[in-house]
């Protein structure tokens, strides 16, 4: 790109950038099974990849109120806490890979009675059901 002064002396050229376009979200469906009780709850959630491409590699996050403790997790391992209102958790070895239309379980034990919802998957917001 050139600029022209007010003279109508033209710029050098601008050097060339190269712009990388990330792949949307992925589309992901959620159904989860709860057991609550007064202070704590067990949920296991059921992930399924809506879209058309497989996922390699997954992060999902939930709301998770900061006076909240994971006391168990399967399916998943957790990766850390954003901004002290949201678990992040991430794929095991064995489960990396959800396929379209594939599906991935995991779940958690925790205390306190804020349940997973506002999931995203890859940063891609997944539609929740309740089983």
């Amino acid at each position: 790109m050139q600029a022209r002064d007010e003279a109508g002396h033209l710029s050098p050229l601008s050097a060339p950038i190269t712009v990388t376009t990330l792949p949307p979200p992925p589309s992901c469906a959620v159904r989860s099974v709860v057991r609550q009780w007064p202070d704590g709850f067990v949920a296991h959630l059921v992930v399924e990849n809506t879209g058309s491409t497989a996922v390699d590699g997954w992060t999902m996050t939930w709301r998770f109120w900061a006076g909240q403790q994971v006391q168990g997790i399967w399916g998943a391992k957790t990766v850390d806490r954003l901004n002290n209102s949201y678990l992040r958790v991430g794929n095991t070895s064995r489960n990396a890979v959800i396929p379209p239309g594939g599906t991935v379980s995991l779940g958690l034990v925790a205390t306190g009675t804020q349940l997973p919802e506002e999931i995203t998957l890859n940063g891609g917001l997944c539609t929740v059901a309740d089983e």
